[in-house]
């Protein structure tokens, strides 16, 4: 009855890991897809008026605080993306 029950348990923590393994593989290949944005693109994209040194500082502080290359910092990016 034990063994069973490890047993039971054991597919469970497989499967349960399997799919997280599976929706890790999609999230580093949806990461993949996002083209680079340069400085002047990602100023494209803010509402016009916008401090240029203000923005791409902050863009700065958000790229290293994630660990991630500043271009990969878009205006639309939210921080669970990262």
């Amino acid at each position: 009855m034990i063994a069973s029950a490890v047993l039971v348990s054991t597919v469970i923590a497989l499967v349960i890991f399997g799919a997280l393994m599976y929706l890790v593989s999609r999230l580093r290949e949806e990461r993949g897809t996002f083209a680079l944005m340069s400085d002047d693109e990602f100023m494209t994209n803010l509402p016009p008026g916008t401090s240029r040194d203000v923005a791409l500082r902050v863009r700065a502080i958000v790229a290293r605080n994630a660990g991630v290359p500043r271009e990969n910092v878009r205006p639309d990016t939210k921080f669970f993306e990262l």
